[in-house]
């Protein structure tokens, strides 16, 4: 963070290299993957990023104080925000979830409440990742939906945020999509 950069030298800060978007309920600690000093690390629950929030405005700040040239979405393995959004889906297309899901019941929809906005803006990746897996089990789609999730994160950035698009397109910012495994890499 600024704060931290100055921290270490306030008289000539690290430059902030990369800003990383990931869960703020990723138990990893982000920090621990890259240089400290030279990230912007962003969290929110799910990773989702989505049209006017404070992510973007986050990412969108940050490159212009900072000129950042690097933008990373990192999915994470063992995402619960994301399983709860891939159980809700499952049970509502009538399939059998074939793992114990009961640290998920915070997240979950209940029977005649309306789902949170945060499972709802998950669900375009999810039903993504069951047309593509069908069959799959409940971790493989669980998976794939973190990876598309990262995509679709990617996609909102580039297509909402007219300052993000114009950097990737004149060369000043790229964009990476990452995923980081229970094992740390």
């Amino acid at each position: 963070s600024a704060t931290t950069m100055m921290k270490l030298n306030p008289l000539s800060p690290t430059p902030v290299k990369a800003i990383v978007v990931s869960c703020a309920r990723l138990t990893h600690p982000i920090e621990a993957l890259f240089d400290s000093a030279a990230i912007m690390s962003l969290r929110v629950c799910g990773g989702v990023i989505q049209k006017n929030d404070a992510i973007m405005g986050s990412a969108e700040f940050v490159l212009e104080e900072h000129n950042v040239p690097s933008l990373i979405v990192m999915g994470n393995e063992g995402n619960d925000v994301i399983a709860a959004a891939v159980a809700h889906a499952m049970k509502k297309s009538g399939r059998t979830i074939d793992t114990d899901i009961s640290r998920l019941g915070l997240l979950e929809a209940t029977e005649g409440k309306k789902m949170s906005s945060l499972l709802e803006a998950l669900m375009r990746p999810v039903d993504d990742a069951l047309e593509q897996a069908p069959h799959g089990s409940f971790e493989d789609i669980c998976d794939a939906a973190v990876k598309l999730n990262v995509w679709k994160s990617i996609e909102t950035l580039l297509t909402i945020s007219c300052s993000i698009a114009e950097r990737v397109r004149d060369g000043r910012l790229q964009i990476h999509g990452a995923y980081l495994g229970t094992d740390g890499k």
